[in-house]
């Protein structure tokens, strides 16, 4: 985050991490470590809600689109994604997957 120098570079950073941590959600649920889950939902979060928070930072109204595009897109591959995860999880750790689908507000209409 301190390398990016603009707000599409650290948009760009935060859907980054948001795709680490969907990995780490994965493999956690797959090796049933719900510690580790929890985290990750925590950190995939937080990192969609700071790429949330830093469109308004794009001046020009052309950028913010195609940036909250980007989010968008990003959202829903995100969602479908977790929805598998979600059918694949142990019963017990099906309740950390369900907290990951709870996107920041702007992202839950995808």
């Amino acid at each position: 985050m301190q390398k990016a120098r603009n707000p599409e570079e650290k948009l760009k950073a935060y859907l980054d991490i948001a795709n680490e941590r969907m990995k780490v959600i994965d493999s956690a649920t797959h090796k049933e470590k719900g510690t580790k889950l929890a985290l990750a939902v925590t950190g995939f979060r937080s990192a969609l809600s700071s790429a949330k928070n830093w469109l308004p930072e794009f001046r020009h109204p052309r950028e913010r689109e195609e940036n909250d595009r980007t989010l968008l897109k990003a959202a829903r591959r995100y969602n479908a994604s977790l929805l598998e995860i979600l059918r694949k999880a142990s019963e017990d750790l099906r309740k950390y997957v369900q907290s990951a689908l709870k996107f920041p507000s702007a992202l839950r209409m995808v």
